[in-house]
């Protein structure tokens, strides 16, 4: 069968100058924007640490706890100096500064519960109305919609002036029912703590949506004990021991058709640095590919 060559078009200088490109050209990790979900004490918070030229905004004042990071933090103190902050970052961005690459909110759960505070007073008219959750204002979900809204247009404000994101939310544990009738079945899953319409609308957007988690394995222990003479490694039993895993999700990643391993193994300190060597690991194997299409 004869192969037909494919010529492409030649790109108008002008056009180009806007942005418009071709080929097979996927983000630099310094470019994407990340959900990172995980139960409390997991190991998300290490995980973001661990990435150079960040700063962390940390809703949740828990940063400090962590060793061997690269990441810079901020505690946020109150919705006031958050917008303190968020407006410094979109006005260094616009005098040509960007002081990091990316910017994590560590985490949506505490962040969103700022935005809606703070939305519901700004919501509210006292003494006729006084909107104590964000439920209770308009119908069909108006509040949350707003309260959505706004919290996308901030990554979006942020992303457009040259930031990468990283949102990280909390999983909590939920009882569901599976099946009808008498094979009914109660079942614990993990979902997301913050609102789900939040979560739907930012998931898209993600280029990767992961889970950090931990898991004992059992390790055998040695000791040195004289046999014959001559000290000798023998066993000495086992024990627990907390290895830290990243799973990615399967979210726009698969579009980029970027390989990249489903579960990688964290070490304790530079996993993002690991991160990122696995994903150009996939980069190269996905431009090979690339190629032979060709």
């Amino acid at each position: 069968m004869t192969r037909v060559q494919v010529v492409p078009n030649e790109i108008p200088e002008s056009f180009r100058k806007l942005g418009v490109t071709e080929g097979f050209d996927p983000k630099s990790p310094d470019r994407l924007r990340l959900f990172i979900t995980g139960k409390p004490g997991e190991g998300k918070t290490t995980f973001t640490m661990s990435m150079p030229d960040t700063l962390v905004l940390d809703f949740d004042d828990g940063a400090e706890n962590v060793a061997g990071g690269h990441a810079q933090r901020v505690p946020i103190r109150s919705f006031a100096h958050w917008m303190e902050m968020y407006s410094l970052l979109i006005e260094s961005a616009k005098s040509g500064t960007l002081p990091w690459q990316r910017v994590v909110f560590d985490s949506a759960d505490s962040w969103h519960l700022m935005e809606e505070i703070q939305l519901c007073k700004e919501l509210s008219s006292p003494p006729n109305r006084i909107v104590h959750h964000i439920g209770d204002y308009g119908t069909k979900g108006a509040g949350y919609g707003r309260l959505y809204r706004m919290c996308f247009s901030r990554l979006s404000e942020l992303y457009q002036a040259g930031y990468s994101w990283v949102v990280v939310g909390h999983l909590s544990e939920k009882r569901i029912t599976v099946g009808y009738g008498e094979n009914a079945k109660d079942q614990v899953v993990l979902r997301p703590s913050m609102y789900p319409g939040f979560v739907k609308l930012l998931a898209p957007e993600c280029d990767y949506h992961m889970t950090v988690y931990s898991a004992d394995v059992s390790e055998q222990l040695t000791k040195t004990k004289m046999i014959g003479g001559v000290e000798k490694e023998v066993p000495a039993g086992t024990q627990k021991v907390a290895h830290f895993y990243l799973r990615l999700r399967g979210t726009s990643d698969e579009k980029r058709r970027l390989p990249m391993p489903r579960k990688i193994e964290l070490p304790v300190t530079d996993s993002w640095a690991l991160f990122c060597t696995e994903y150009a690991k996939a980069r190269e194997a996905a431009e090979a590919l690339d190629k032979k299409e060709a």
